[in-house]
């Protein structure tokens, strides 16, 4: 079995040594590497040329910057691998991740497994953990609601499943999450490794202004909005039951963050006024943005 790792590379010439040391040092020799310079101006593809072992099979594609979705897509298309693992360049994993993931697909001809995240923050490390789901469609739903992390990074995940009629995001916040939530849709079994094995280097939350924040949140928004107009009207759409879930954190996220977003899509208010309260939609701020709404506050 083939696996193709994917690795976007854009200014991280600090990051980038520890990140490859670990993926060459991957005990499962069936792999591509394939890093994506996504025209980064500092440092980090020299740094990486002194890194790789001339025994690995690695690509190095160049291409002018155009943000990290458009830099994992471009790694998709150049994949010829059975299976994809994303890896962030300032992150690591440990040596024998591939070799263990690999493992639980091939037990059980699984579409996806997923292992444990360490986060490695300023202050210490943590592993989070997701639920133990074993269905790729599950996955998805509890991905799209924020009830399991949409990290690529800790997934490896069959590469058809990454279909050209898939909406590839192209704004940098959130864009792992709708990306997976609509690949995961199409699955079937998925397995959980429970053994940490990806390092998350995670920038320290007290750290982000409240602008940059409120920016984050905001883009995420349009991110899930857009997600929305690309499947609106198409047959097989992986979010048609989740529309309202979808207008009601958007709007809500507009109305804390950005009140732009509701002339950028005039449709938002009025979809999210609609939606009818329901313990079932879990939001747990519904109820808020619904009155102001209907107040005419927006």
């Amino acid at each position: 079995m083939k696996v193709s790792v994917i690795v976007p590379v854009y200014g991280v010439e600090k990051y980038i040594e520890t990140c490859a040391r670990s993926l060459m040092a991957q005990t499962y020799r069936d792999v591509e590497f394939i890093f994506v310079n996504d025209g980064t101006k500092d440092r980090s593809m020299e740094i990486l040329s002194g890194v790789i072992d001339p025994e690995r099979t690695v690509k190095i594609i160049n291409k002018e910057n155009a943000g990290l979705p458009q830099a994992r897509l471009t790694g998709l298309q150049n994949a010829s691998g059975d299976y994809i693992l994303f890896v962030d360049s300032d992150d690591w994993i440990e040596p024998d991740m591939v070799e263990q993931l690999v493992k639980a697909v091939s037990a059980s001809n699984a579409d996806m497994a997923y292992a444990r995240v360490i986060n490695e923050t300023a202050r210490g490390t943590y592993i989070s953990r997701d639920p133990s789901i074993n269905n790729c469609r599950q996955a998805a739903k509890a991905i799209l609601y924020f009830r399991m992390h949409g990290y690529l990074c800790n997934k490896l995940i069959r590469r058809s499943l990454f279909t050209p009629e898939l909406f590839y995001p192209t704004i940098s916040m959130h864009e792992d999450l709708v990306l997976s939530c609509q690949a995961l849709y199409s699955g079937g079994k998925c397995v959980e490794l429970d053994k940490p094995l990806y390092h998350y280097r995670k920038t320290d939350g007290a750290s982000l202004s409240q602008m940059k924040k409120a920016k984050r949140d905001a883009d995420s928004a349009r991110n899930f909005l857009q997600l929305y107009e690309f499947w609106k009207g198409k047959d097989g759409s992986p979010i048609k039951a989740d529309i309202p879930y979808i207008m009601v954190r958007c709007a809500w996220l507009a109305w804390k963050n950005d009140r732009s977003i509701f002339k950028e899509y005039p449709y938002l208010a009025d979809m999210a006024r609609k939606v009818p309260l329901s313990a079932k939609l879990g939001v747990k701020f519904h109820r808020q943005i619904i009155l102001k709404l209907v107040l005419g506050r927006v």
